[in-house]
């Protein structure tokens, strides 16, 4: 789960994931947030409930930036989607931010 904290109407929070392509050969995804009814959530300078496409060569990694934009209060979520298009069945290892919360001083 990536939480983006207490993010008023009109303000954003941002988050970086990455994508690890654990096969030989380059990959092509598109990457999206699914089952977004707020329409909250952007990826990588996407338009809202819009797509990017990441190319990812063999053995690489990609950082992926996820925006969360309300329009207004209350709880939103969405599901993160990683769908390649070129080098179908291949494994992606997909690597969160450890929460602020976490980490300890």
């Amino acid at each position: 789960m990536l939480d983006f904290g207490d993010v008023l109407p009109g303000q954003y929070a941002q988050r970086d994931v990455t994508l690890a392509n654990r096969t030989t050969g380059e990959v092509v995804a598109d990457v999206y947030v699914e089952d977004d009814a707020t329409q909250a959530f952007l990826v990588d300078g996407s338009v809202v409930g819009g797509r990017t496409t990441v190319r990812v060569a063999g053995g690489a990694t990609v950082p992926v930036t996820l925006r969360f934009a309300p329009n207004r209060g209350g709880r939103a979520e969405g599901t993160l989607r990683v769908d390649s298009t070129v080098g179908k069945g291949s494994t992606f290892e997909l690597t969160l931010p450890v929460p602020p919360s976490a980490v300890s001083h």
